[in-house]
C-alpha cells in the first residue's frame, strides 16, 4: 500500500458517502440555478408591469383597455388638433385666395380642375 505524506489510509476512505454527498451537492447547485432563473423572470415581469403602470400614469391611452380618462384624453386631442388645424386654415386662406386667383398656383404647379373650382366661372 502506497504511503500519503500526511498519513492517509485510503482504505478507510468512505468513497459512496463521498459520492452521496457529491450528488447533493450537485442537486443543491441545479436548484439554486432554477432559483436564480425564476427569480431573474418575476423581476423581469415585475418591471414590465411597472413600465406599463408608469406609462398609463403619463397618458391613460397607453392602457390596454380604456377607461373613462383615456376616452376624456382622446376626444380633448381630437378637439384640440381639429381647432388647430382649422386655426391654421383660416390664417392661411386669404393668402391661398389670392395665389389662386393671381395664378401663382398654376405658376408653381398646382393643378386646379374647373369641375372642382368653386370660382368655375373665372377665365384662367
Amino acid at each position: 500500500m502506497p504511503e500519503y505524506p500526511i498519513g492517509i489510509d485510503t482504505t478507510k476512505v468512505d468513497t459512496e458517502g463521498l459520492a452521496a454527498d457529491a450528488a447533493e451537492v450537485g442537486q443543491t447547485i441545479d436548484e439554486n440555478k432554477k432559483r436564480r432563473e425564476a427569480e431573474a423572470i418575476t423581476a423581469k415581469e415585475e418591471q414590465a408591469a411597472d413600465a406599463q403602470a408608469f406609462a398609463e400614469q403619463q397618458d391613460p391611452r397607453n392602457a390596454k383597455k380604456w377607461g373613462i380618462g383615456a376616452v376624456t384624453k382622446e376626444l380633448s386631442s381630437a378637439v384640440t388638433g381639429g381647432i388647430s388645424s382649422a386655426a391654421g386654415s383660416v390664417a392661411t386662406f386669404p393668402e391661398r385666395t389670392v395665389d389662386a386667383l393671381s395664378g401663382e398656383m398654376a405658376k408653381v404647379g398646382v393643378n386646379i380642375s374647373r369641375r372642382y373650382c368653386c370660382c368655375s366661372t373665372f377665365n384662367w
